[in-house]
């Protein structure tokens, strides 16, 4: 299998590219990292839930888990009475 010279300089711009992307565009480097971080967990998903057919709810409870705490916490950082301050202002 050999490598012809065009696919060859392709080879090279992207890599050229991909060593001198975060240089040049600093913004543009932490947007890539989400879009990878979003890739990965997309992919991961489609093999548990779609090809596998393995839910995994454990996972799912530790995200919920994690989310409720820190909804507790950013209530109880930002308002002084906490949970019971923050409710009662939203029901009355």
């Amino acid at each position: 299998m050999s490598i012809n010279n065009n696919s060859l300089w392709t080879y090279a711009m992207l890599g050229a590219l991909g060593i001198f992307g975060p240089i040049l565009f600093p913004d543009y480097t932490l947007s890539i990292a989400y879009l990878w971080m979003m890739v990965l967990m997309a992919s991961t998903w489609d093999t548990l839930g779609g090809q596998m057919g393995y839910n995994s709810l454990g996972n799912i409870t530790f995200f919920g888990v994690g989310m409720y705490v820190s909804a507790i916490v950013q209530i109880s950082f930002f308002y002084e009475g906490g949970v019971g301050e923050y409710t009662s202002a939203m029901g009355s």
